[in-house]
């Protein structure tokens, strides 16, 4: 609390202690105040506002205390200002000049232990805090005055990245066994602790493995005691060795600080065993959490990528004895894998290397070979080609380093349009098939399946049907139309054609000739009813002649075309069973 002003140079300060029990004792700041007039001091008045004392653990900023003038306060590190932070000197009319602040515990703040990051108004004492300064203060709550009963106050502090922390204790005095602080070696109570420390046992200094500390302090409901003062600082940790690179491999990332990865990644053609990221880990003692990996030349496997690289068991190194290793090298349908030998060395005749042309062991092989010549380039014609390597028990040379990159393979030749007829099937890639149907009345001329071929230039694994009008022929479907040869284009040559139309036993056929345009003399269709052109005649027709209708007394009719005119011409009769026999 604020005393009153001296009225001279001098001050008597008299102490008495009487009783048996010992107390903390007391703390005062004074200071001197010049005089305007000779020999006095001065007082409050219109034009002066009374003088500020500095707070216990902290200063004051300002020494005018005329009217207009303000005056600052700041703690001490570790406390926590409770007040106003800044005060000024109001006149007031007819009476003497005030500060604009006036509080319970005195004008301007008072500076409570807690910590150095709380910068609360008033009120509560601080308790815990986030500390991110290089070095700093912590204290108990109110500190140095004891500690209050039932508290839980956390401490967070957190320096640059790569650097340490080191608390040095001053003073430590709590309730032995009830009221501890508990120090965590990371950012939250689940990391390791360092100590959990009661009464007055605590180490002179504590060091943190990370840029992180948590520190816990509690206290129950019963006896305080005088709590403590920490002073912590910023201090330079020790790194990771610096980890090996694997053969045949590269490292990513040059710090080794704590929490800090580093990265592994091989060559092509290698593979990673072990780990491919690793971490410097905290503690007393620098070192990785898993050991840097390898980078191997495996036996076989299965390769996807558009572009890569296949090497012998152990390359550059010798590949072992009895080895039989199998690579499939699978790309998009539509692409096949070029493939280039790099480095080439086997037993001559015992040791090999297959390349098929698909997956499969009976697929088309592309070639097979041994000894130190350097194969010239391959083309699969597959999206899938198997890599094949043997080893006998004897002689062992370093094996092979191929290429393989990824190229687009054509399309078999679009059969598309198909005259008269219907393709079905919309794929034209490697394997694929389409199917292929004539119209009614036009017979298929070649395979109603084709399927797109492997190789370089894509081509259907047989020449393209097509759909024709056959000269003659037996004809067992329902219903129908027999077409002039060449339909829909004229007939040509000098021909006789024959056609036997059957349909189920008890029923007829009716025939009506919906087209018919031959030379009046030469050309002509014969229709009888039946099968041999012994059974009665249903007419014959020639030159240009009107929808005609007939109906057969059987199930069979035979129509036979004549032709020896040098013109050409065209028809078309259509046919349909019928139930029963001949009508009238």
């Amino acid at each position: 609390e604020s005393l009153p002003l001296a009225t001279s140079n001098q001050v008597l300060i008299k102490f008495s202690a009487k009783g048996q029990v010992p107390a903390r004792g007391f703390h005062f700041v004074y200071q001197g105040m010049q005089d305007v007039d000779v020999g006095a001091v001065p007082r409050t008045s219109a034009t002066q506002c009374s003088s500020v004392p500095e707070p216990r653990y902290g200063r004051r900023l300002g020494s005018d205390f005329s009217v207009g003038a303000t005056v600052r306060f700041e703690c001490n590190s570790g406390y926590a200002l409770q007040g106003s932070p800044e005060i000024e000197c109001l006149p007031v009319p007819g009476a003497l000049a005030q500060w604009n602040v006036s509080a319970p515990t005195g004008l301007g703040g008072v500076c409570r232990g807690g910590s150095t990051e709380t910068r609360a108004a008033s009120f509560p004492v601080p308790c815990g805090g986030n500390l991110t300064e290089r070095r700093g203060t912590i204290l108990s709550p109110g500190f140095p005055e004891p500690y209050l009963n039932s508290l839980n106050c956390v401490w967070k502090i957190m320096v640059p990245e790569g650097a340490g922390i080191q608390i040095q204790v001053v003073s430590f005095v709590t309730e032995q066994n009830w009221d501890s602080l508990e120090v965590f070696d990371g950012a939250d109570n689940t990391v390791t602790m360092l100590g959990s420390f009661s009464g007055t046992t605590v180490p002179a200094l504590l060091n943190s493995t990370s840029n992180q500390l948590y520190l816990h302090f509690y206290s129950d409901i019963s006896v305080s005691a005088a709590g403590f003062h920490l002073e912590y600082k910023t201090v330079g940790l020790s790194s990771c060795p610096e980890p090996a690179v694997p053969s045949n491999g590269v490292k990513i990332g040059e710090r080794y600080l704590v929490n800090d990865v580093v990265s592994f990644q091989c060559e092509p053609g290698y593979a990673l065993q072990g780990h491919a990221h690793i971490s410097c880990m905290p503690g007393t003692v620098r070192r990785w959490n898993y050991p840097p990996p390898l980078c191997i030349a495996q036996c076989g496997g299965a390769v996807e990528d558009m572009d890569g690289v296949i090497l012998s068991p152990g390359f550059p190194g010798s590949y072992p004895s009895n080895t039989d290793c199998s690579w499939q090298i699978a790309l998009p349908v539509g692409f096949g894998a070029h493939i280039q030998f790099l480095n080439f060395s086997t037993e001559p005749n015992h040791d090999f290397i297959e390349i098929r042309n698909g997956p499969y062991e009976t697929s088309r092989m592309m070639g097979r070979f041994s000894g130190s010549e350097l194969p010239g380039a391959l083309l699969s014609t597959s999206h899938e080609t198997t890599v094949y390597f043997h080893s006998d028990h004897s002689q062992n040379r370093p094996g092979f380093k191929l290429e393989y990159q990824a190229y687009e393979l054509q399309e078999c030749p679009d059969p598309e349009p198909f005259a008269n007829g219907i393709v079905r099937g919309a794929g034209y890639n490697v394997g694929q098939s389409v199917t292929f149907e004539c119209l009614p009345g036009y017979q298929l001329m070649g395979h109603p399946v084709l399927t797109c071929q492997h190789g370089t230039n894509r081509n259907w694994d047989h020449p393209l049907p097509r759909c024709e009008v056959p000269c003659g022929g037996n004809v067992t479907s329902f219903n129908g139309t027999v077409y002039s040869p060449g339909f829909p284009s004229p007939y040509s040559s000098s021909q006789d054609c024959v056609w036997l139309i059957t349909v189920p036993i008890g029923h007829g056929i009716r025939l009506n000739i919906s087209l018919l345009q031959t030379e009046p003399s030469g050309d002509f269709i014969t229709v009888w009813d039946g099968p041999q052109q012994t059974a009665p005649q249903l007419g014959t027709f020639s030159h240009s002649l009107a929808k005609k209708t007939m109906h057969s007394s059987s199930n069979q009719v035979l129509l036979k075309f004549h032709r020896d005119a040098a013109a050409g011409g065209i028809f078309a009769i259509a046919f349909s069973g019928q139930y029963g026999s001949l009508w009238g």
